[in-house]
């Protein structure tokens, strides 16, 4: 996949000073290693350079896995500069040494925006936005980071409701360890209904009868209300206003556990 994400101009100074940081550090770290002997496979490796007449400045960043390269591009004659990565889609969202993703649309489009978290030398972390430019995936029909972003949203809602958490525990367990299925199913749905903005994960709420326990996956969250890609809230009868093969419905007195001692801790 490629991906590249217009950063704001004023935010270009603070990320090109963290990437020359990064860049001399590696250095150093990679020529030690050599005189010592050791093998420099565990250190990324990162270039500086200077193309177009000098104008505009390139890092590039490769992974120690080499499936993921990061560049950072600043055009100093236009002050203009962009992140972007190319590799495997696990790469991208799994963070490496200084870089990682907080946020990004399941279905990523031009314009949708995206948050970087950088990591300069000292451990501090440094949180910029920006805007997609582009986005190119050989994979367009399968969403980008659900499992991630899945287990982040139960682990939120599990600090936030804790009693319902635990009322629905078989519920949750059982969509953590189904969400490639799970996943199929969303895809699948959003592939063939282009407009469809929402995908629904749903269970009878064990704590009243009348409402429903629901995981609403957003295609793209930024055209929404929500201000996250998944929300989990409950509600009365909430299944009812979308079509069957828009709900993935899941019965909590079907599910078998082994042990039924174990206790989901996130």
């Amino acid at each position: 996949m490629f991906i590249a994400i217009d950063l704001k101009k004023e935010d270009l100074q603070k990320v090109e000073g963290i990437f020359y940081d990064w860049f001399l550090k590696l250095q150093e770290e990679r020529e030690e290693a050599r005189e010592q002997g050791y093998s420099t496979d565990l250190i990324p490796s990162m270039t500086k350079e200077y193309v177009e007449s000098e104008n505009v400045l390139v890092y590039t960043y490769v992974t120690c896995s080499n499936k993921g390269t990061w560049k950072l591009v600043i055009d100093n004659k236009v002050k203009h500069g962009f992140i972007s990565f190319t590799g495997y889609r696990n790469s991208f969202l799994g963070g490496n040494l200084f870089l990682e993703v907080y946020n990004v649309p399941l279905y990523p489009e031009s314009g949708n925006k995206a948050t970087i978290a950088i990591i300069d030398v000292d451990g501090n972390e440094h949180v910029f936005e920006g805007v997609i430019s582009d986005y190119q995936t050989s994979r367009p029909e399968k969403p980008l980071g659900f499992s991630k972003k899945l287990s982040a949203a139960i682990r939120r809602f599990s600090q936030e409701h804790p009693r319902l958490f635990v009322a629905n525990s078989k519920f949750f367990r059982y969509v953590l360890e189904h969400d490639q299925e799970i996943e199929q199913h969303l895809a699948k749905w959003f592939s063939e209904h282009g407009k469809s903005e929402v995908f629904i994960i749903a269970t009878h709420n064990k704590l009243s009868k009348w409402t429903e326990l629901i995981v609403k996956v957003y295609r793209n969250h930024q055209k929404s209300y929500s201000s996250e890609p998944i929300s989990i809230f409950k509600a009365y009868r909430y299944t009812k206003n979308y079509l069957d093969e828009q709900v993935y419905f899941i019965d909590q007195d079907k599910i078998k556990i082994e042990n039924e001692t174990t206790i989901l801790i996130l």
